[in-house]
């Protein structure tokens, strides 16, 4: 599906360079599935990209996490080299280690799921006294 927003076309996966153009119009995606290459712990130049996307969103805003799901059945010593690759990334992107949840789940080796999530820690109703 592609989007006409301020006269250029966007799909639901565009190129994120694009997006910054748009300031607060940005549109995300609630979660991507990304990859790395098979038995390493390299990232491609758009996948990071995407993952700036989610630290600079964590980074801004006090109620918004990031939650990393990663296959937890692969090579334990190859998935802490990705996660420490992804917890570097995060933190050149100045998010707080306490922002990031990480999820082992027994998915697809070589992908993991990024995604935002927001806590609201407000409380809206009347106070008890």
């Amino acid at each position: 599906m592609v989007k006409n927003l301020k006269d250029k076309d966007y799909s639901a996966l565009g190129n994120i360079d694009d997006y910054k153009n748009l300031n607060d119009a940005t549109i995300m995606p609630a979660e991507l599935r990304l990859s790395f290459a098979p038995n390493r712990a390299e990232i491609s130049g758009q996948t990071l990209r995407w993952i700036y996307a989610f630290a600079v969103n964590a980074r801004d805003h006090n109620d918004v996490y990031v939650e990393v799901r990663i296959d937890g059945t692969s090579s334990y010593a190859l998935q802490q080299k990705r996660l420490n690759l992804l917890s570097s990334i995060f933190a050149s992107r100045g998010v707080d280690y306490r922002k990031i949840h990480t999820v082992f789940t027994s998915r697809e080796p070589n992908s993991f799921i990024i995604r935002n999530i927001r806590f609201n820690n407000e409380y809206k109703g009347e106070t008890d006294q």
